[in-house]
C-alpha cells in the first residue's frame, strides 16, 4: 500500500483537449454571459440572444464529448 498501485485514472478535461479546443471553449464560455446580458427583461426565452447562448452551451457539450471520446 502507498505506492500508487490500483489507482483509477480520472478524466481531466484541460489535459485532454488540444490548444485549439481550449481556445474555442474559453471563447464560448465568455460569450454566454455576453448574450445573456442582452436578453430583454420580458420574453427573454424567445429572444435571439438567449437562443445563441443556448447554442453555445450545446457546442461546449459537444466539445467535451469529443475530448472524452478521444480519452
Amino acid at each position: 500500500m502507498g505506492k500508487g498501485k490500483g489507482q483509477v485514472k480520472v478524466f481531466d478535461m484541460a489535459e485532454n483537449m488540444s490548444k485549439k479546443e481550449q481556445r474555442k471553449m474559453s471563447k464560448m464560455q465568455y460569450m454566454i454571459p455576453y448574450h445573456m446580458a442582452r436578453c430583454p427583461n420580458y420574453g427573454w426565452k424567445e429572444s435571439d440572444h438567449y437562443l445563441r447562448a443556448e447554442e453555445l452551451k450545446d457546442d461546449i457539450k459537444t466539445l467535451e464529448k469529443k475530448a472524452y471520446a478521444r480519452w
